[in-house]
């Protein structure tokens, strides 16, 4: 028999909301708000899931469209700079930038 239990969820959402924002800024994408990662966080779960995009409204379509392409400016510049792609090296150097709420 499979149980699904509630997971806690605040922070995993408040990790996400603090530390994505910041990377987008970092990456030159300004428009990423606080309230835009909690929503995004959201929409992540449900595909992965098994929720479809046909199920997102026009907003959160836009907002999935707006975090992909902070991914992908993510993966560029860790292609191109090679100081920025050290900080992914290793959990240290991720939590040094960008701290995790304790």
């Amino acid at each position: 028999m499979l149980v699904s239990l509630p997971a806690p969820r605040f922070r995993d959402v408040q990790d996400s909301s603090d530390s994505v924002p910041e990377l987008a800024a970092e990456v030159g994408i300004r428009s990423f708000a606080e309230s835009d990662a909690e929503t995004a966080y959201g929409c992540r779960c449900g595909l992965a899931h098994g929720q479809g995009l046909a199920s997102f409204t026009g907003s959160e379509r836009a907002l999935y469209c707006k975090m992909e392409s902070v991914l992908r400016e993510i993966l560029k510049r860790t292609m191109l700079d090679r100081q920025f792609a050290d900080v992914f090296s290793n959990d240290s150097a991720i939590r040094t930038d960008w701290p995790i709420c304790p």
